[in-house]
């Protein structure tokens, strides 16, 4: 399919070949940011780096018509389902882990989050107006609140932990992903609902806030990265020490924040 857009012919494959170049401009960027991260702090941004590499090949991939498979008339992109299961692990896991939070704050945030993916997988595949199209819709609905709630009460207790730089680059990254992750929450509500009907409108409407929910949170994270001094001036969270700390958040939060 062919969609007029201002004076330009464009299709679907255009459009993924588009995403390709700009995630291929990402991944430059991060290559460059990680050399001037401390040395100590790298291997936090090596998983970012894949990221956008495989968002590169996955978009190519995407545009020779390969990655999918269809489904009640209805083309599920398993690879992009599976690689947004590893950038949902990669940044929301990460930007738990930058505000000191537990083990099981940090599987809890990333949990709902890839539930909500995997939803709409299973609402593209399933046919409209049926049980399973229905439960994916209200999953992706619901989860968005719940990752909002994680990420403004408990998570951000945790986060009165840790230094206020450290604290001030999960604020950042928690925002912009909020914002961004909304915008395929609407998306995805749109796209099921049989209100956006045209392809190649839709792949303009999921490509560009992907581009900007996976590129631009890990050149955040890697740019303000740069800005650390080593591996003693973080507080990360997730490890077997901080399993426990849940419970006690709300009674530290105070003394923390004054502390720091």
């Amino acid at each position: 399919m062919t969609t007029t857009l201002l004076p330009l012919q464009v299709d679907q494959a255009t459009v993924l070949q588009a995403a390709a170049v700009g995630y291929a401009v990402v991944l430059l960027a991060l290559l460059v940011g990680v050399r001037r991260v401390d040395a100590s702090l790298r291997r936090y941004c090596y998983p970012l780096v894949l990221l956008a590499a495989l968002a590169t090949v996955d978009s190519l991939w995407q545009a020779t018509g390969g990655g999918s498979v269809v489904v009640n008339g209805n083309a599920v992109r398993v690879s992009t389902a599976a690689l947004d299961v590893y950038a949902y692990a990669v940044l929301y896991g990460g930007t738990t882990l930058l505000a000191g939070a537990s083990r099981r704050l940090v599987a809890a945030v990333t949990g709902v989050a890839v539930t909500m993916r995997v939803a709409f997988s299973l609402g593209n595949a399933a046919a409209p107006g049926t049980t399973l199209a229905t439960l994916a819709a209200v999953g992706i609905l619901g989860g968005y609140p719940v990752v909002v709630a994680l990420y403004l009460r408990p998570v951000w207790r945790a986060a009165q932990r840790v230094p206020a730089r450290q604290r001030l680059l999960h604020w950042k990254a928690r925002n912009l992903q909020l914002f961004l992750f909304g915008m395929l929450v609407v998306y995805a509500f749109l796209l099921l609902s049989g209100l956006i009907q045209n392809i190649v409108v839709s792949q303009v409407l999921v490509q560009y806030p992907n581009l900007l929910f996976r590129g631009g949170v890990s050149l955040l994270i890697v740019h303000r990265l740069a800005g650390f001094e080593g591996r003693e001036s973080l507080r990360l969270g997730g490890g077997a020490g901080d399993a426990g700390t849940d419970s006690s958040e709300s009674a530290s939060a105070g003394g923390a924040a004054a502390g720091d």
